[in-house]
């Protein structure tokens, strides 16, 4: 910008030099045009400044952990005449480490009236978590580059960016496997043995026991049904996520937590070990138990934990879970701590590092 405004004013000043030493008229005409381009150019982009129109779009507001992100910003000429570059900065603030990314978006010139450009800008998402998108303003050049000014815009948005699941071994002892709580739920795919609950109402077979008749429904229809005994859903291990933060850098650590919290679900899973998630809500300053006993849960619970925040009290998750769930029992616990501790049964048995999550998680052995 400096060398451009130094060239145009050494033109000008070479004018008025020849148009005073010459007297020539076609040098006093382009000196005079000269000064007459300062204030166009000025006019021009005061109005360029108000006609102009920005927005921008998420196509996919989520995307994987270390996936590009496209985000679309359209810009809308009303001008009869071509304006010059234009310029934003995009801020990307991450809602668990408070880290900020700019990225420079620059749009293309020399369109005609009423026709709209689109530029796509690429950003990376290293942590995951929520990524809120905004742009205050753009800046806003005349064809010279001489001129430069800016116009507040408003464009914000926000990027889920899923965490990442990592392999972790996970060995459940036959105690946990056969872990019979108390339940409301049954399964609704397999028959059991509560009798309290039915899974469904079948035709007699030999070998049902006489107990199991369904008396009224035989007496209906001359024939035998059998009324067959549900089997009671048992989450045997609970999983409990310690968003306590004992110093300002242990709140970095947030995303790894969710992901290895996440990890350690999708281990037990993996061993057909249905189980429970629980964590406090800070905003809504109550527990919440999330059931995990299929990999969509896992997915459900994701969106929950994204919305999570760190807080400063500590506070003792399992006796809080007694008192809210006083007839949620389980036979196993793990806890995952900012500080990378993981533990069951309050001895530890594992840590995650959040510079190396895989091998950290892979050095991991749960036995519950």
């Amino acid at each position: 910008m400096m060398i451009r405004w130094m060239i145009y004013l050494g033109l000008l000043i070479f004018a008025a030099y020849e148009s005073v030493v010459f007297e020539d008229a076609a040098v006093t005409m382009f000196f005079v045009a000269a000064l007459l381009l300062f204030v166009l150019l000025l006019l021009l982009l005061l109005i360029q400044r108000q006609m102009l129109k920005v927005s921008m779009k998420i196509p996919v507001p989520a995307a994987e952990k270390n996936k590009g992100v496209q985000l679309l910003f359209r810009l809308e000429n009303r001008l009869p005449f071509l304006i010059g570059s234009i310029h934003a900065e995009i801020i990307c603030l991450s809602h668990f480490t408070g880290k900020k990314e700019k990225y420079a978006v620059s749009f293309d010139n020399g369109r005609k009236q009423g026709t709209a450009v689109t530029t796509v800008c690429q950003i990376s998402g290293d942590n995951c978590g929520k990524m809120h998108v905004f742009a205050g303003r753009i800046r806003i050049w005349d064809i010279f580059h001489l001129f430069c000014l800016t116009k507040k815009v408003n464009l914000t948005g926000e990027i889920t960016i899923l965490p990442q699941i990592y392999d972790t071994a996970a060995a459940i002892s036959a105690g946990v496997r056969h872990f019979a709580g108390e339940t409301e739920e049954d399964e609704p795919e397999a028959a059991g043995n509560d009798a309290s609950q039915t899974y469904q109402i079948r035709p007699y077979r030999p070998g049902d026991r006489l107990q199991t008749v369904h008396w009224k429904l035989t007496a209906r229809n001359d024939e035998l049904y059998v009324r067959e005994a549900g089997e009671p859903i048992c989450l045997a291990v609970g999983i409990f996520i310690d968003f306590y933060a004992a110093s300002k850098a242990e709140k970095q650590h947030m995303a790894a937590l969710i992901e290895a919290a996440l990890s350690v679900s999708n281990a037990l899973l993996e061993q057909n070990c249905r189980h429970f998630i629980v964590w406090y809500d800070l905003e809504g300053r109550h527990l919440c138990k999330q059931r995990i006993s299929k990999i969509e849960d896992i997915y459900e619970v994701t969106g929950y934990l994204m919305s999570a925040a760190c807080y400063d009290e500590n506070m003792d998750l399992k006796v809080m879970y007694k008192e809210a769930f006083p007839y949620g029992l389980y036979a196993a616990d793990i806890t995952l701590r900012l500080s990378g501790d993981i533990l069951t049964a309050d001895e530890p048995v594992g840590h995650f590092d959040e510079k190396d999550m895989e091998t950290s998680m892979g050095k991991c052995m749960l036995r519950v």
